[in-house]
């Protein structure tokens, strides 16, 4: 801005606010219109002197600053309570007390650990769990001496095509001597069927099986016997005294009358209780303590020989109601838990026998009470009569429509 500007604005500024057009002229210079005119046409008041000494804008006073709110006592006056008897004292019986359940917590933690019962271990399936059995027909496996037979010879020579297939168990069935290879209706429990080997070879398929891993499994029928065995046919010579233990081994009775359990013996007018419809087996008197004892060196026999495991046969005829028509499935299952706590014990732990059984014609309440009875298992065979012109399907139709629904009728259908 050029000093003559100056001038006339210092002029104009210090003005008493009278002004007129030539005293309030200003020379405009270098100025520009608009600036001019702003000059001239808007002159400062009087009043507001803005060049004396006192600032164009009053200061505002700064407002005092507000403390933050405290918690608690000052350290001033906490000061007092420093050295003060009574605090020092709960100070420390506090401090001392902390330490002393935090002790307390520590140990009640340890002793939790080891009062504590363990964890469940982990469950080890046993060797039936997991096991791969083959049921083998002997008499269809292999013939070994042309006899049109096949045989325990035979079968030891197909154990090692089995142990290749994965087969970790073998069930030869029949293996006991019986009639007419049936069985049930054995005639001998402590040797094998002679139509099908020699005790030494059923030892010897026993003793390779085992050295190629493979367990073995046979049937015991615990129930019934042939009425030519050795037991049946002193039993009803029990007259004899050299047979006198023998005369309560079977059910005998005095009177009665044929039915479909119970037949006469010959011409004689004593009674006898036998399978159902099949007078040839009569059943075992297991309340009588010679019967049990016998039947249980059976188990031990065959054990000591290496057999792994039993299928019990004929086991609803362990206990039989009063006029012998229905299983005492109570009584059935206390005698299992004999058998099983016979066969642990001659077994042991580390090579315990398994013990299954099956029933066509029990109910599932009756199955289910065989669960605590010993049994390692109950095979299911119920669904066997499902089969073309079989006892479910009618004849000429050829599989069931539904099965789920227990349907006894039968669709035909191709596969």
């Amino acid at each position: 801005m050029s000093s003559s500007a100056a001038a006339a604005e210092r002029q104009l500024l210090n003005s008493d606010g009278d002004f007129d057009d030539d005293r309030h002229t200003v020379e405009r210079g270098h100025k520009t219109e608009s600036y001019l005119v702003a000059i001239q046409n808007n002159p400062v008041p009087s009043t507001l002197n803005p060049l004396k000494k006192e600032p164009l804008l009053e200061r505002i006073p700064e407002s005092p600053k507000k403390l933050p709110n405290t918690v608690g006592l000052s350290l001033d006056e906490l000061e007092k309570y420093k050295n003060d008897p009574f605090w020092s004292r709960l100070r420390w019986f506090l401090f001392v007390l902390f330490w002393l359940l935090w002790i307390a917590m520590f140990i009640a933690a340890i002793m939790i650990v080891f009062i504590s019962p363990s964890c469940t271990a982990k469950h080890t399936p046993t060797w039936f769990q997991t096991a791969v059995v083959y049921q083998a027909w002997v008499p269809s496996v292999q013939d070994s001496n042309d006899d049109g037979l096949g045989d325990f010879e035979g079968l030891s020579q197909r154990l090692e095509e089995l142990r290749r297939l994965g087969i970790s168990a073998i069930f030869p069935r029949p293996f006991l001597l019986s009639d007419e290879l049936s069985e049930n209706s054995v005639r001998d429990y402590v040797n094998v069927d002679s139509k099908l080997g020699t005790n030494a070879q059923a030892d010897a398929l026993i003793k390779l099986a085992h050295d190629k891993d493979i367990k073995v499994v046979v049937t015991v029928p615990v129930a019934s016997t042939s009425d030519e065995h050795d037991w049946f046919i002193r039993s009803a010579r029990a007259s004899i005294p050299e047979n006198a233990n023998f005369s309560n081994f079977y059910y005998w009775k005095r009177t009665g009358m044929k039915s479909e359990f119970v037949n006469q013996y010959r011409d004689s007018n004593v009674f006898y209780w036998h399978v159902e419809n099949n007078p040839k087996m009569p059943i075992l008197n297991w309340r009588n303590v010679h019967v049990k004892n016998e039947m249980f060196k059976v188990f031990t026999h065959w054990i000591e020989k290496g057999i792994d495991g039993f299928y019990l046969d004929t086991i609803e005829y362990l206990a039989r109601v009063p006029d012998g028509s229905k299983p005492d499935w109570v009584g059935v299952n206390d005698l299992l838990r004999e058998i099983r706590e016979h066969v642990d014990f001659v077994g042991g732990n580390d090579t315990k026998p398994v013990l299954f059984a099956s029933l066509e014609e029990a109910r599932e309440k009756d199955k289910k009470l065989l669960q605590t009875s010993g049994l390692d298992a109950v095979v299911n065979y119920e669904l066997g009569p499902i089969e073309r012109n079989g006892r479910v399907c009618k004849l000429g139709t050829m599989w069931p429509s539904a099965i789920t629904r227990f349907s006894p009728t039968c669709s035909s259908s191709t596969r």
